[in-house]
Order: structure tokens, then C-alpha cells, then sequence
């Protein structure tokens, strides 16, 4: 059924955004389905689709029929896809080729499906099948439909069984960007704390001072392409050996890096020399290991390669900033494929050639794992620059100083819409996949201008075929523009830099890029939700009902409980509170006095990523006249990295995008509690309170109205009690 919009916008309204009545979201909000196709296909969908829909009382809109004349189309496709319950993408051998996206609606079908809102169904035409969709991981997720000719009305009937359906794509989520806020987290989290006191923690060492130099004053980061970390660091090479720890306290909290033991051999195998250092894995990078083998997750080994070369440009970007300098010179990250056969696979190899460099001061500042110059041989082209016509003026310059380097380099541009000059795809997929490096220009003018659904897939990880990477170049704009499934490990932002001509050159030769003014940041909220669940409430959630238990049966609370004889409400759930300021508090009883406690639950210990993890849990508990209510909080770690990057003087997080980053930041955890829930370990036993701490209202209030939600079931309620009474009667 055809939604009667055009009536409700004939008057009063804003072509240039959207306001609280805006009748196209409205109508939106309302259908059952948001459909998009190719205008060529126009007639028969009206006849041979919608017509069923209409017949079957399907609410749909699409934007072919329904954007107003005038409407900016990019923005109202983008909202659409927001606010719809379902939507419909209706492909033919006509559109898959044409079919066009703005690159802001890529980016908000991405969000969608990570945040698990959108429901996508493909509707395949004119032959087409499932091998014909475009590898973009957001197409490739989506339900999908083939339509047969002779079965024409029982296709469009299983659509509509779709539409209708409850169903969720919980059993995966796309990966994202999840390197950005994992690298921000371990930054900010450990190697700003660490860093200052380490060099002075291992020149008063034992093994520094009865080694002399055998022993760099560095951190060594372990970065395998699995993502992977072992028990203890060598457990599988007899030439690495834990030998002790260099203790560290800061702000009365210890920090233990591992010291090894690298062993050197000669040919013969006898022991030629040994040598000793400070090395780990970085907890919050082993997440994409983890996630790897996380089966909520669907996450492929071409997405992880991906990410952890985000990760190693994202940090190496932040430790080589001109403010921080000394930061680069205590660190070195080593980066390699340990799922490859031979001895440079092996922890001892990279220890060794990294200790050796640190040690002769040779280091060259190369990117690892980064192909090097010479292996652009393979490729006709060393760069190809992508661009719009737009920004002509722009790459002219950049072709300019790419023939003063010697560098080889071809162009490709899509021809715009309407637009008879530009390359054929054809041509574009060639000189794209004929070169080493693809200099994708998105700048303020050109971010808008449509792109063809087979231009982003060309662009995007899902081509297993070459080694393509993308340097995307920013002017005018911020890196949450770019599409996060794009092969893409680093970007340089022009308007940021004046030496940005130089920084292409140096990212082309697998130079590091070192950062004069602050670093641009994009969605830093996707990895700093997947890394807080992968390496913390994966730990703390599978038993922790059972030791809030254990913990409301000893005393002191038996005792008080005994002598109260008051109602007694226990929260299943451990509440993780979000504050809109993002100012992260240790302890709930400083935001509120009347927040008690805490008591300890017993802790969850671990070995992971070569050390011992320990993750505490507290209980807390609020008086009310009748009741006693007790419970499991904490301020959720990741919004301390969010503030600690707006007071940096290196990250570029302006106040309004750390409060749209704390929003992302909820939305992707939710969605991934949601599809967590879909296991016994994780069910229901995580919730999220979002506290305004600018408001009246105390944080003990919200609280109390919240675990009344969770403990509205009277059934469930009773069943808390019996339990309590049962341990009471011990």
C-alpha cells in the first residue's frame, strides 16, 4: 500500500535538512518498508511489485516516488535508512552497474547494520543471483531474494514474509573501523601512563645493569597479523623466556611489563649470545583476534589484516606526534604475519632484529608488514589518484609533486551524472587494479556526488584478488567520512597539514607519517565497544550471577540484611553507566552519596595477551524507606578514553563529536549486548544506564527506576526473594 505522502508535502518544508514534523521521515517511520531500485526499473516494479504489496496491504516508500522536487535526495535516502523498520533494495542487470550511492549513505548503511538496526533484503531480478551482488559487507549480510519469472508472485509473497518478520541479523555484525579506538584506548590507557617510568623502572633493573648493553630502554609491541597472543610470551619458542617483570606504580595502581630473555644461536645451534627487553602484546589489539574467533561477530580474516594495520598506523601516528616525541623513541612495534611459515613468523626473530635495531640505533622508521617500494614492481603503476571532477584543481597539484618524486601514477575519474567525459568502470577497475596504492580524493566539494554500487566494491576489502590499499585524502571534511569497509590502513587530512604533499610520498614509500598538528579522528566508538566487551565483560559476565550471590550471603550484608528485615531487591544484571559529560568517576559513592558500599565480589583472575588480568567487581547498595536495593556498576571505561582525547592536545576530538562519539559509543555497545544476549553465557546479564549528570536528578534515583524495570515481573521478583529467604534459613 502506497503511503498518501505528497499531500502532507506540499507545503512547509525545508529543502536543506529536517525538522520535528518533517512528513518524508514520518511517512518512513510509518511504512513497512523503505524501497530502493534504479529509476529504469521504475515501470515494472510499480506494476509488478508494488501492486502485490498493495494488494497484501504493505506500507512501502521509496525515493524515486516520494522526495520532493528540490529535496536534497542524499540527505533524505540517509535519513530514510535511519528511520525505516525494513528496507527493500530491488536490483536488475540494469542498476547493478548504475545503481548509486552518495558516500554518506554507504556510511549510514554501515552504522546501521553494526548497531544491528536495519533489516536488508535484496530482491534479485532479470536473472541475477547471489554471486552478482556487490562484495560490500553490508550487501553481502543482507537477506536475499532471487526473483523467477514463472514464480514471480511467490518471491514477492516470501518478501513480504520477510518484511513482516521479526527477524535480526544478531548471528553477525559487520566489522567496522576497529582499530581507531582500540589504538586511542591503549594509548591513553596504559602507554601514557607507562611510558614516563619505564626507562627509569629498567635502568634500575638487575637484568639491565648486569647485561650492559644487551638491554634497550624500549617497550617492544608484539602485533601478529592473527591478532593472536600466547599464555606467555615464547611459550612456543624455546628462544624467548619470561624471566621477571619491571614493577611500576602510578597513581597507587601497579603495572607489570613482562622482561624476556631473547636467545641468539649460531648456525650450529649453540648459544652465541643472550639478550633481554621489555615486551607484550597490547591487550586492547589482541581484541581483533578475539573477535576473529568470536562467532557473534562475522569477521573475516581480509577485514582483520585490514585492522591491524589500522591499529599499527593509528598508534604509530600518535607515539610519532612532534609533541610527543619521546613517546616513539621508548616504543617499537613489530608487526608481522605469524601465520606464515618460516622463522621470521616467530616472536624470537622479531625480538632479536628489534632489539639489534634499538640497540645499533638503526631504526629506520619503516612501516611494518607494509610492502616496500621495490615490490611495486609487480604493478604497472606505483599510485592510481581517484577523483572527482571537482577536485580537479586539487590532484593537479598532487600529480605535480609526484612527478618531482619520480613516482609513477595514473588517474582515473567516474564520469558524473549526466556527464559524457570520465573513465568507463571498466577502464577504472583496471588502472585501479594496476596499481600498487589508490589515492581516493573526498573533499568538502565531491563528498555529496554519487558513487556506483561496482566503483565501491572495487575500493572495497572484499576483493581477495590483490594486495589494493587506499590512501583516502580529506579536505574540507573528518575521517567518519570515509566508508569503513574500504581497504583503506591510514588518510591524510590536507586542510590540517601544509606538508601534506610530502606526507602522500612518504605514506607511497611505506614511510611513517609523523603528525605536526592533531590527529583527525573518525569512529573511535565501534572499537572501543567491541575491545570493552572482548577483553572485559566476556571475563566478568558468564558466572557473575552466581558471585553477586555468593557475595549477598556473607557478611557484613547477611548480617545487616538479618538485622534490616526489609524488602530486598537483588539486580541481575551488571549496569554499566554512560555519563553525557563523559567524565569517568571510579566510584559511585563520590557521584552520589546515597550510592553505599562497595563490597568486593570476588574477582575473575586470567592469564591473557602474556600477563596476568585481573577484573574486579563491586556491589553497591541504596536505602530507600522500605527497600533495600542491591547491585553490580561501574562508569564504563571507554568514555574516559573519549574525555582524555578531547583534553589532548594531540587528538582532534572536538566537544560535539565526543558527545556523537559517547552516542555511537552506546548504540554499538547495545548492539552488541543484543546479539550477545542470543547466548546463555552473556544473557541479560549486562544493561546500560545512560546518566544525564548535568540534571537534578541523582544518579541513586535513576538506578532505583531502572532495576525496577529490570525487576518489574512480580514472578521474577519472588523468585529473588525465595532465594534470599532460603540462604537467610541456612
Amino acid at each position: 500500500m502506497q503511503l498518501d505522502l505528497f499531500p502532507k508535502m506540499a507545503t512547509g518544508r525545508d529543502p536543506n535538512g529536517k525538522d520535528d514534523e518533517d512528513p518524508w521521515l514520518k511517512a518512513v517511520e510509518n511504512a513497512d518498508v523503505f524501497v530502493m531500485y534504479n529509476n529504469d526499473d521504475e515501470y515494472e516494479i510499480s506494476k509488478y511489485i508494488f501492486t502485490i504489496f498493495q494488494n497484501n496491504k504493505v506500507t512501502y516508500v521509496s525515493p524515486e516516488e516520494h522526495i520532493m522536487p528540490g529535496f536534497r535526495t542524499y540527505q533524505a535516502i540517509d535519513q530514510a535508512i535511519s528511520a525505516s523498520k525494513k528496507m527493500l533494495l530491488i536490483l536488475s542487470k540494469e542498476s547493478i552497474e548504475n545503481f548509486s550511492f552518495s558516500l554518506e549513505t554507504l556510511l549510514t548503511l554501515e552504522k546501521s547494520l553494526q548497531t544491528n538496526k536495519l533489516r536488508l533484503i535484496i530482491l534479485l531480478k532479470d536473472g541475477l543471483g547471489e554471486e552478482n551482488i556487490p562484495k560490500l559487507p553490508m550487501l553481502q549480510l543482507a537477506s536475499h531474494v532471487i526473483l523467477e519469472r514463472n514464480l514471480h508472485e511467490k518471491c514477492i509473497m516470501n518478501v513480504i514474509e520477510m518484511i513482516r518478520a521479526d527477524v535480526t541479523i544478531d548471528s553477525v555484525l559487520p566489522a567496522g573501523n576497529l582499530a581507531a579506538g582500540m589504538a586511542w584506548s591503549h594509548f591513553t590507557g596504559y602507554l601514557e601512563l607507562v611510558l614516563p617510568e619505564l626507562a627509569q623502572g629498567i635502568q634500575k633493573c638487575d637484568w639491565f645493569n648486569d647485561n650492559p648493553g644487551h638491554m634497550p630502554l624500549c617497550l617492544f609491541m608484539l602485533l601478529p597479523h592473527s591478532g593472536r597472543s600466547t599464555g606467555k610470551l615464547g611459550d612456543d619458542d624455546r628462544d624467548v623466556e619470561e624471566v621477571g617483570q619491571i614493577e611500576i606504580i602510578i597513581n597507587h595502581r601497579p603495572y607489570s611489563p613482562k622482561v624476556c630473555k631473547v636467545t641468539e644461536r649460531d648456525k650450529n645451534g649453540h648459544i652465541k649470545s643472550e639478550y633481554f627487553c621489555v615486551a607484550q602484546y597490547p591487550g586492547a589489539f589482541c581484541a581483533l583476534g578475539t573477535i576473529k574467533e568470536e562467532i557473534l561477530c562475522s569477521f573475516t580474516k581480509t577485514q582483520r589484516d585490514v585492522e591491524v594495520q589500522r591499529f599499527y598506523h593509528y598508534l604509530n601516528e600518535i607515539l610519532n606526534h612532534e609533541k610527543y616525541k619521546q613517546y616513539g623513541v621508548l616504543t617499537k612495534m613489530l608487526m608481522y604475519d605469524d601465520e606464515e611459515k618460516g622463522e621470521s613468523a616467530t616472536i624470537s626473530y622479531q625480538l632479536r632484529k628489534g632489539v639489534h635495531d634499538v640497540i645499533r640505533n638503526q631504526l629506520e622508521k619503516a612501516a611494518e608488514g607494509v610492502k616496500k617500494t621495490e615490490e611495486t614492481e609487480h604493478y604497472r603503476d606505483e599510485v592510481c589518484l581517484l577523483y572527482h571532477i571537482k577536485d580537479t584543481k586539487l590532484v593537479f597539484k598532487v600529480k605535480d609533486h609526484l612527478d618531482k618524486n619520480k613516482i609513477r601514477y595514473s588517474q582515473a575519474r567516474p564520469a558524473s551524472s549526466g556527464e559524457r567525459d570520465g573513465d568507463s568502470l571498466s577502464e577504472i577497475e583496471r588502472r585501479v587494479r594496476d596499481a600498487r596504492w589508490v589515492i581516493l580524493f573526498i573533499t568538502e566539494s565531491s563528498q555529496k556526488d554519487m558513487i556506483s554500487m561496482f566503483l565501491a566494491e572495487i575500493l572495497s576489502i572484499g576483493i581477495e584478488t590483490n594486495s589494493l590499499n587506499v590512501i583516502p585524502v580529506l579536505n574540507g571534511i573528518t575521517p567518519a567520512a570515509i566508508p569503513s569497509f574500504m581497504r583503506w590502513a591510514m588518510h591524510i587530512c590536507i586542510d590540517r597539514d601544509e606538508d601534506y604533499l610530502d606526507m602522500i610520498v612518504d605514506a607511497v614509500r611505506g614511510k611513517d607519517v609523523s603528525m605536526k598538528s592533531q590527529i583527525p579522528v573518525g569512529n573511535v566508538a565501534y572499537g572501543l565497544a567491541w575491545g570493552f566487551f572482548v577483553n572485559y565483560l566476556k571475563h566478568v559476565l558468564p558466572d557473575f550471577r552466581e558471585r553477586v550471590m555468593q557475595c549477598m550471603s556473607k557478611d557484613p550484608i547477611r548480617k545487616y540484611r538479618e538485622k534490616s528485615r526489609r524488602n530486598v531487591v537483588v539486580s541481575q544484571q551488571m549496569w554499566e553507566i554512560i555519563p553525557k559529560s563523559c567524565k569517568f568517576r571510579p566510584s559511585l559513592s563520590e557521584v552520589d552519596a546515597e550510592i553505599k558500599g562497595p563490597w568486593k565480589v570476588e574477582k575473575v583472575e586470567k592469564h591473557l595477551h602474556g600477563a596476568k588480568r585481573i577484573f574486579p567487581c563491586n556491589l553497591w547498595h541504596i536505602c530507600t524507606r522500605d527497600t533495600d536495593y542491591y547491585f553490580a556498576a561501574e562508569y564504563l571505561t571507554p568514555v574516559k578514553t573519549l574525555y582524555n582525547m578531547h583534553i589532548s592536545m594531540i587528538a582532534g576530538l572536538s566537544y560535539e563529536q565526543m558527545m556523537n562519539q559517547r552516542e555511537d559509543l552506546t548504540e554499538q555497545l547495545r548492539g552488541i549486548l543484543n546479539t550477545a544476549s542470543k547466548r546463555e553465557e552473556y544473557q541479560e546479564k549486562c544493561g546500560i544506564i545512560v546518566y544525564d549528570d548535568s540534571s537534578d536528578e541523582p544518579l541513586s534515583s535513576v538506578i532505583i527506576n531502572t532495576i525496577k524495570k529490570e525487576t518489574g515481573h512480580k514472578a521474577e521478583h519472588d523468585a529473588l526473594l525465595r532465594y534470599l529467604s532460603k540462604d537467610e534459613e541456612k
